[in-house]
Protein backbone atom coordinates (compact mmCIF):
# COMPACT_ATOMS: atom_id res chain seq x y z
CA UNK A 1 0.00 0.00 0.00
CA UNK A 2 1.50 3.66 -0.70
CA UNK A 3 1.21 6.68 0.71
CA UNK A 4 2.02 10.25 -0.53
CA UNK A 5 3.25 12.18 1.86
CA UNK A 6 2.66 15.91 1.26
CA UNK A 7 5.42 18.63 2.12
CA UNK A 8 5.28 22.43 2.19
CA UNK A 9 7.03 24.14 -0.38
CA UNK A 10 9.64 25.57 2.04
CA UNK A 11 9.80 21.55 3.35
CA UNK A 12 10.40 20.52 -0.40
CA UNK A 13 12.62 23.20 -0.82
CA UNK A 14 14.75 22.37 1.78
CA UNK A 15 15.06 18.94 0.77
CA UNK A 16 15.65 19.92 -2.76
CA UNK A 17 18.69 21.49 -1.06
CA UNK A 18 20.02 19.20 0.66
CA UNK A 19 19.58 16.20 -1.57
CA UNK A 20 20.63 18.40 -5.02
CA UNK A 21 22.25 21.26 -4.24
CA UNK A 22 23.21 22.55 -7.67
CA UNK A 23 18.91 23.43 -7.90
CA UNK A 24 19.96 26.16 -5.40
CA UNK A 25 20.36 29.37 -7.16
CA UNK A 26 23.94 31.01 -6.18
CA UNK A 27 24.99 34.51 -6.64
CA UNK A 28 27.22 35.02 -10.31
CA UNK A 29 30.80 34.86 -10.38
CA UNK A 30 32.20 36.68 -13.02
CA UNK A 31 35.41 35.19 -14.27
CA UNK A 32 37.11 37.77 -17.00
CA UNK A 33 40.16 37.55 -19.05
CA UNK A 34 40.37 41.06 -18.72
CA UNK A 35 40.18 41.39 -15.13
CA UNK A 36 43.65 42.16 -13.24
CA UNK A 37 45.54 39.59 -11.56
CA UNK A 38 45.66 41.51 -8.28
CA UNK A 39 43.09 44.42 -8.07
CA UNK A 40 45.46 46.60 -5.86
CA UNK A 41 48.76 46.17 -7.57
CA UNK A 42 48.73 47.98 -10.37
CA UNK A 43 52.46 48.11 -11.38
CA UNK A 44 52.60 44.82 -13.38
CA UNK A 45 56.47 44.81 -13.48
CA UNK A 46 56.25 44.53 -9.31
CA UNK A 47 53.22 41.74 -9.16
CA UNK A 48 55.42 39.53 -11.71
CA UNK A 49 57.88 39.73 -8.90
CA UNK A 50 55.82 39.59 -5.89
CA UNK A 51 54.49 36.28 -7.84
CA UNK A 52 58.33 34.90 -8.40
CA UNK A 53 59.57 35.13 -4.79
CA UNK A 54 56.37 33.94 -3.65
CA UNK A 55 56.07 31.05 -5.70
CA UNK A 56 60.04 30.37 -4.81
CA UNK A 57 59.09 30.37 -1.29
CA UNK A 58 56.53 27.61 -2.25
CA UNK A 59 58.86 25.37 -4.37
CA UNK A 60 61.16 25.57 -1.46
CA UNK A 61 58.62 24.48 0.76
CA UNK A 62 57.18 21.80 -1.44
CA UNK A 63 60.55 20.10 -2.43
CA UNK A 64 60.96 19.73 1.53
CA UNK A 65 58.12 18.28 2.73
CA UNK A 66 58.02 14.75 3.80
CA UNK A 67 55.24 12.39 5.50
CA UNK A 68 55.43 10.88 8.90
CA UNK A 69 52.89 8.07 9.86
CA UNK A 70 49.82 8.56 9.49
CA UNK A 71 49.82 11.24 6.65
CA UNK A 72 50.77 14.00 7.90
CA UNK A 73 53.26 16.64 6.36
CA UNK A 74 56.26 17.24 8.08
CA UNK A 75 58.90 19.91 6.57
CA UNK A 76 62.64 20.87 8.10
CA UNK A 77 62.14 23.27 11.04
CA UNK A 78 64.77 25.36 9.17
CA UNK A 79 63.12 24.81 5.85
CA UNK A 80 59.88 26.02 7.47
CA UNK A 81 61.28 28.91 9.06
CA UNK A 82 63.16 30.68 5.86
CA UNK A 83 59.85 30.12 4.23
CA UNK A 84 58.05 31.45 6.62
CA UNK A 85 60.34 34.94 6.70
CA UNK A 86 60.39 34.98 2.87
CA UNK A 87 56.20 35.08 2.82
CA UNK A 88 56.33 37.49 6.30
CA UNK A 89 58.72 39.84 4.38
CA UNK A 90 56.43 39.88 1.39
CA UNK A 91 53.04 41.05 3.15
CA UNK A 92 55.49 43.74 5.47
CA UNK A 93 56.55 45.11 1.82
CA UNK A 94 53.16 45.04 0.03
CA UNK A 95 50.65 44.23 2.59
CA UNK A 96 47.72 44.48 0.01
CA UNK A 97 49.30 40.72 -1.72
CA UNK A 98 45.96 39.15 -1.07
CA UNK A 99 47.43 35.66 -2.11
CA UNK A 100 50.87 35.61 0.04
CA UNK A 101 48.67 36.12 2.85
CA UNK A 102 46.80 33.33 1.59
CA UNK A 103 50.17 31.09 1.28
CA UNK A 104 51.34 32.03 4.83
CA UNK A 105 47.88 31.03 6.73
CA UNK A 106 48.63 27.48 4.45
CA UNK A 107 51.96 27.26 5.90
CA UNK A 108 51.37 28.22 9.32
CA UNK A 109 47.99 25.65 9.17
CA UNK A 110 50.49 22.86 7.63
CA UNK A 111 52.94 23.57 10.58
CA UNK A 112 50.03 23.92 13.59
CA UNK A 113 47.42 21.81 12.21
CA UNK A 114 43.79 23.18 12.78
CA UNK A 115 43.17 22.94 16.18
CA UNK A 116 43.82 26.09 16.86
CA UNK A 117 40.51 27.40 17.61
CA UNK A 118 39.47 25.89 20.89
CA UNK A 119 41.38 25.03 23.89
CA UNK A 120 40.13 22.73 26.72
CA UNK A 121 40.29 24.68 29.89
CA UNK A 122 42.61 24.38 33.10
CA UNK A 123 44.51 26.31 35.51
CA UNK A 124 47.60 24.96 34.22
CA UNK A 125 46.23 26.37 30.05
CA UNK A 126 46.89 29.80 30.61
CA UNK A 127 50.62 29.68 28.70
CA UNK A 128 49.43 26.94 25.93
CA UNK A 129 46.16 29.32 25.28
CA UNK A 130 48.46 32.41 24.76
CA UNK A 131 50.61 30.62 22.68
CA UNK A 132 47.67 29.30 20.89
CA UNK A 133 45.74 32.27 20.42
CA UNK A 134 49.21 33.85 19.00
CA UNK A 135 48.94 31.21 15.90
CA UNK A 136 45.58 31.63 15.09
CA UNK A 137 44.96 35.16 15.37
CA UNK A 138 47.66 35.40 12.99
CA UNK A 139 46.33 32.84 10.49
CA UNK A 140 43.13 34.71 11.09
CA UNK A 141 43.98 38.02 10.29
CA UNK A 142 45.86 36.59 7.19
CA UNK A 143 42.54 34.92 5.42
CA UNK A 144 40.10 37.68 7.12
CA UNK A 145 42.74 40.41 4.84
CA UNK A 146 42.80 37.84 1.70
CA UNK A 147 39.21 37.85 1.58
CA UNK A 148 39.06 41.75 2.37
CA UNK A 149 41.13 42.86 -0.21
CA UNK A 150 39.95 40.37 -3.00
CA UNK A 151 35.79 39.68 -2.45
CA UNK A 152 34.10 41.94 -5.20
CA UNK A 153 31.75 44.61 -3.67
CA UNK A 154 29.11 43.66 -6.20
CA UNK A 155 27.98 41.01 -8.33
CA UNK A 156 29.09 42.71 -11.65
CA UNK A 157 32.13 43.01 -10.78
CA UNK A 158 34.78 40.64 -12.66
CA UNK A 159 36.97 38.63 -11.15
CA UNK A 160 40.21 37.03 -12.81
CA UNK A 161 41.07 33.17 -12.37
CA UNK A 162 43.88 33.98 -10.00
CA UNK A 163 41.77 36.12 -7.76
CA UNK A 164 38.96 34.06 -7.35
CA UNK A 165 41.20 30.99 -6.75
CA UNK A 166 42.52 32.68 -3.71
CA UNK A 167 38.90 33.63 -2.88
CA UNK A 168 38.29 30.13 -2.84
CA UNK A 169 41.29 28.86 -1.00
CA UNK A 170 41.02 31.10 1.54
CA UNK A 171 37.18 30.61 2.34
CA UNK A 172 37.99 26.87 2.11
CA UNK A 173 40.67 27.27 4.63
CA UNK A 174 39.04 29.44 7.37
CA UNK A 175 36.28 26.85 7.02
CA UNK A 176 38.11 24.19 7.54
CA UNK A 177 39.48 25.78 11.43
CA UNK A 178 35.85 26.75 12.17
CA UNK A 179 34.79 22.95 10.95
CA UNK A 180 37.61 21.56 13.00
CA UNK A 181 36.41 23.89 16.00
CA UNK A 182 32.99 22.96 15.82
CA UNK A 183 34.05 19.15 16.32
CA UNK A 184 36.57 19.59 18.97
CA UNK A 185 34.22 21.85 20.75
CA UNK A 186 31.53 19.13 20.53
CA UNK A 187 33.89 16.43 21.74
CA UNK A 188 34.68 18.52 24.60
CA UNK A 189 30.86 18.82 25.30
CA UNK A 190 30.31 15.24 25.14
CA UNK A 191 33.05 14.35 27.69
CA UNK A 192 31.84 17.00 30.13
CA UNK A 193 34.70 19.22 29.74
CA UNK A 194 35.11 22.36 30.10
CA UNK A 195 36.75 24.01 27.07
CA UNK A 196 36.95 27.87 25.46
CA UNK A 197 37.51 29.36 22.42
CA UNK A 198 41.08 30.72 22.00
CA UNK A 199 40.99 34.80 22.27
CA UNK A 200 38.46 37.26 21.94
CA UNK A 201 36.83 36.56 18.76
CA UNK A 202 34.72 34.09 19.37
CA UNK A 203 34.12 34.36 22.97
CA UNK A 204 30.47 33.00 23.79
CA UNK A 205 30.66 31.06 20.77
CA UNK A 206 28.61 26.86 20.81
CA UNK A 207 29.54 24.12 18.44
CA UNK A 208 26.76 24.81 16.49
CA UNK A 209 28.06 28.25 15.97
CA UNK A 210 31.13 27.01 14.65
CA UNK A 211 29.46 24.75 12.28
CA UNK A 212 27.09 26.87 11.13
CA UNK A 213 29.72 29.64 10.06
CA UNK A 214 31.87 26.64 8.80
CA UNK A 215 29.06 26.02 6.79
CA UNK A 216 28.84 30.05 5.39
CA UNK A 217 32.66 29.33 4.23
CA UNK A 218 32.37 26.19 2.42
CA UNK A 219 29.64 27.73 0.59
CA UNK A 220 31.71 30.59 -0.52
CA UNK A 221 34.72 28.21 -1.47
CA UNK A 222 32.63 26.28 -3.09
CA UNK A 223 30.88 29.48 -5.15
CA UNK A 224 34.64 30.46 -5.95
CA UNK A 225 35.27 27.14 -7.54
CA UNK A 226 36.87 24.40 -4.18
CA UNK A 227 35.30 21.01 -5.05
CA UNK A 228 36.15 20.02 -1.56
CA UNK A 229 34.03 23.15 -0.36
CA UNK A 230 31.26 22.04 -2.62
CA UNK A 231 30.91 18.99 -0.97
CA UNK A 232 31.57 20.12 2.29
CA UNK A 233 28.86 22.95 2.36
CA UNK A 234 25.81 20.01 1.35
CA UNK A 235 26.93 17.56 4.25
CA UNK A 236 27.70 20.81 7.03
CA UNK A 237 24.12 22.57 5.55
CA UNK A 238 22.36 23.87 8.73
CA UNK A 239 19.03 23.10 6.79
CA UNK A 240 20.43 19.09 6.64
CA UNK A 241 19.73 19.13 10.34
CA UNK A 242 16.20 20.23 10.09
CA UNK A 243 15.99 17.29 7.27
CA UNK A 244 15.54 14.16 10.06
CA UNK A 245 12.89 16.34 11.64
CA UNK A 246 10.80 17.06 8.44
CA UNK A 247 10.24 13.76 7.42
CA UNK A 248 9.62 12.36 10.43
CA UNK A 249 6.85 14.84 11.16
CA UNK A 250 5.16 13.96 7.48
CA UNK A 251 5.28 10.46 8.18
CA UNK A 252 3.76 11.36 11.68
CA UNK A 253 0.92 13.32 10.16
CA UNK A 254 0.69 10.89 7.36
CA UNK A 255 0.32 7.63 9.36
CA UNK A 256 -1.17 8.60 12.62
CA UNK A 257 -3.13 11.71 11.59
CA UNK A 258 -5.36 11.49 15.13
CA UNK A 259 -2.14 12.48 17.08
CA UNK A 260 -1.74 15.72 14.47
Amino acid sequence: MSHRINLTKKDASTLDQIFDPESTPSPAINISSDAPDDPHIKDSQLLEELKKREKDAIVLLEKNVSSELGGKARVDPSIYKQVLDELSELISEEPSYASVRNNRAQLLRLQHGDHVLVIAWSPTAAGKEKQQASIAETILTDLDTALDLLTPTSSTVSLSRSQARTLAQAHTQRAALLYTASKDAASHDMMKRQWRPVGNKFEGWTADRFEEAASRDFFLGGLYGNELSKAMAVHTNPHAKLCGAIIQEALRKEYAPGLA
